[in-house]
């Protein structure tokens, strides 16, 4: 039986590149890391492996990592001061606040500020 999701394995070419983006700029806590193969981030219990590729495949960019935070507007001004550049301000969608930005791969994360009471009822009411 599947408890819950543990780890996601995110294909990278310069893994250096990558751990200070995820690291140092997200701000994520290393965990551990393995030579110059993988690296490891707590990711709010959920491990965020990078994994060096030579070859990454275009299918990554349909992963979206959701990022959850209580401020959106303090997340990207902090992310700001640490280097991160946004090609747009944050949105209100059903109720929510985010913002896309990519990685240095290519990958799309959105950090999001959820209002779960307004997420819940627009939910409800677009299967209806």
């Amino acid at each position: 039986m599947i408890g819950r999701l543990w780890r996601i394995v995110l294909p990278v070419k310069d893994l250096e590149r990558s751990v200070n983006f995820y690291g140092e700029q997200l701000g994520l806590s290393l965990k551990y890391r393995l030579a110059e193969v993988e690296a490891t981030f707590d990711c709010g219990g959920v491990e965020l492996v990078l994994r060096k590729r030579e070859q990454t495949s275009e299918a990554t960019a349909e992963i979206v990592l959701e990022l959850s935070t209580r401020d959106i507007f303090a997340a990207c001004k902090q992310l700001g001061r640490r280097g991160i550049s946004f090609d747009e301000e944050p949105t209100e969608r059903h109720g929510s606040f985010c913002v896309p930005l990519t990685d240095p791969d290519g990958h799309r994360l959105l950090p999001v500020e959820i209002n779960w009471q307004a997420h819940l009822a627009a939910m409800a009411n677009s299967t209806k």
